[in-house]
């Protein structure tokens, strides 16, 4: 949050890594290039706990003060140090076991990813195991969880309506608004809209678009098979979520009021964008992000070990591809990009200046330095397990 720190989970269980951010102008020596503004990254220290089994996501509340190791068979909760980045842990808590007070918690089993509302209230886990959403209230000054809900796919809301969508349950992201709550279901190629109680985060089933279906405004939706990686941008005006096997993003405009989408365009490998631009290969298409300033859409895969640049059209939402970079290739300035094998997630750090992509073969940490003009991207550095 406070670009200083960058926090990475790995492949290796019952681990993650903290890197510090380091300060422009620095100059690493091997290889021997310099890293202008903030995005070099130094290894600080190692977590090791048997609760972070098969950790997933590692996610930083709004607030910089706390994080939260997402893994299969726990969420733990760590003091974040704002100046040394050291973490202090505060809790665990288990899907089946009680919380700190008493309520017994569910919806997390098989948890992969979490996210904390923009409001710093709620934290909320989506869970495959059960195709379930756990809910939990947030203490904002100690980090912890108390259990609020959970919500699964076949069951009801407090509201009695059914909840559908949700089989393999595969991402999520909060507006930011903090109004409504995404879900895609990987398994059910579908895309779930909750609203949001701010008051005590509880959720309310609104709607789920499915590929192939029809959206409220009539549109024949294409591009969420096995679906994943819903994000809002910044303006709260549309979401993008991809195609995985697809091989696809998905479009669709949001009102603000309802939460409800509307399906806009999909664009998939072999296909074009609005102005012709032939799309190569986004096979598995995993895990996209939108730059903070809401110009950028960054997409990566693990088969065709890319990265795709798309700019996006704040008033029709629509993407136009920029640039395909891909392991072994090279960037616009002619450096070689490498460390990109099963490339699996992709941040931004929060002054849009850098841009960060984890792949699972490599062990690795990508760093590219994004032009904050045109959104297009320069290899800057590789971090790899082990390595130096």
């Amino acid at each position: 949050v406070d670009g200083r720190y960058l926090f990475a989970g790995l492949s290796a269980p019952d681990e993650y890594t903290v890197r510090e951010v380091a300060r422009g102008g620095w100059e690493q020596t091997a290889p021997q290039r310099r890293i202008d503004g903030d995005g070099e990254l130094t290894f600080v220290d190692l977590v090791a706990d048997g609760s972070l089994d098969k950790t997933y996501e590692v996610v930083v509340s709004p607030d910089g003060a706390h994080v939260y190791a997402v893994a299969a068979a726990a969420i733990t909760v760590y003091q974040r140090d704002p100046s040394s980045g050291a973490l202090t842990s505060v809790e665990v808590l288990r899907d089946g076991f009680a919380d700190g007070q008493g309520n017994i918690v569910s919806g997390i089993a098989g948890a992969i990813y979490g996210e904390v509302s923009p409001d710093g209230e709620h934290f909320y886990v989506v869970g495959d195991s059960n195709d379930s959403v756990g809910v939990f209230r947030r203490d904002v000054d100690t980090g912890q969880l108390t259990f609020v809900e959970a919500v699964f796919d076949g069951g009801l809301d407090a509201a009695g309506n059914l909840i559908n969508g949700l089989v393999g349950i595969s991402g999520l992201n909060v507006s930011p608004d903090s109004t409504h709550l995404y879900v895609t279901g990987f398994s059910d190629n579908a895309l779930v809209t909750f609203l949001r109680d701010p008051a005590t985060g509880r959720l309310t089933w609104i709607e789920a678009l499915f590929n192939g279906s029809v959206d409220g405004q009539g549109n024949v939706i294409n591009g969420i098979l096995t679906a994943g990686s819903p994000r809002v941008s910044p303006d709260g005006a549309f979401l993008y979520a991809t195609g995985v096997v697809q091989d696809s993003v998905a479009v669709f405009s949001r009102e603000a009021a309802s939460g409800r989408l509307a399906f806009v365009e999909f664009f998939a490998e072999g296909g074009y964008d609005q102005h012709g631009n032939a799309i190569p290969g986004l096979s598995n298409a995993q895990h996209l992000e939108i730059s903070p300033d809401g110009q950028n859409v960054y997409l990566v895969g693990n088969v065709d070990d890319f990265v795709a640049v798309f700019s996006r059209d704040a008033a029709t939402g629509r993407l136009t591809l920029l640039e395909h970079l891909v392991n072994g290739g090279s960037d616009s300035l002619g450096n070689v990009i490498d460390g990109l094998d099963f490339a699996q997630t992709i941040d931004i750090s929060p002054g849009g200046s850098h841009v960060y992509v984890q792949a699972w073969n490599d062990v690795s940490l990508v760093t590219f330095n994004r032009d904050q003009a045109t959104g297009r991207l320069v290899f800057a550095d590789l971090l790899q397990q082990g390595g130096l």
